[in-house]
């Protein structure tokens, strides 16, 4: 029973996890208003399964990581790497109008692939979700069973994939009612992923 309970609670902590501004969920926002609905959905759902993966890996050697004091450190600085690079990215990024059915075959898969890719790099998911399942462990709510796991991870899935959908059709509601928000907003993702890396900065240099 636990089980089934198990896939809600990833959902809902996926889904309030992902809430804040992140290089993912702003990636979908500017494909949304840039690009249009589909491939924002495309990009969500390669960076949605990766996540699959991720969390399932985190569940399985949670005791490993928390074990790995030093590998903390790295996944700080990886993270401050990461962000600055995604805000340069926004930054140089040309605004298009949004299309519809004018891309080409191959641009699924260039999406979808995409969303694979930036996921990899998204490594603060690993502490994230090594503490919530070492919590839920600890609390005796979720064994070290594979069912429980899987379950938990299908549920993280999922809840990425509904935030990331939302961060999509509010994006493409909002372009559609000002032709110059693109520019803006863009900008905006910049300026926003280059506060979470200077936080980051912040964070590995004083703490």
């Amino acid at each position: 029973m636990m089980t089934f309970w198990l896939l809600w609670i990833g959902f809902g902590l996926s889904f309030v996890g992902s809430l804040p501004f992140g290089m993912l969920n702003l990636t979908v926002a500017d494909l949304g208003m840039r690009k249009g609905m589909r491939p924002a959905l495309l990009f969500a759902a390669g960076a949605a399964l990766l996540e699959y993966g991720q969390s399932l890996l985190a569940i399985r050697f949670a005791q490993w990581f928390i074990a790995g004091s030093t590998l903390r450190i790295y996944i700080d600085w990886a993270a401050v790497i990461i962000f600055f690079s995604l805000g340069l990215y926004f930054l140089l990024s040309k605004n298009q109008p949004v299309k519809t059915n004018q891309e080409p075959p191959q641009a699924d898969h260039h999406y979808f692939i995409k969303g694979v890719g930036m996921a990899v790099f998204n490594v603060i998911v690993y502490p994230y979700w090594v503490f919530y399942s070492t919590f839920l462990i600890n609390q005796g709510w979720m064994s070290t069973s594979w069912a429980d796991s899987l379950s938990f991870s299908a549920g993280i899935t999922l809840g990425a994939w509904a935030l990331f959908y939302c961060y999509a059709r509010f994006s493409v509601w909002l372009i559609g009612r000002s032709e110059h928000f693109a520019v803006y907003a863009t900008r905006f993702f910049a300026l926003m992923v280059f506060t979470l890396g200077a936080i980051q900065l912040y964070h590995n240099l004083w703490n």
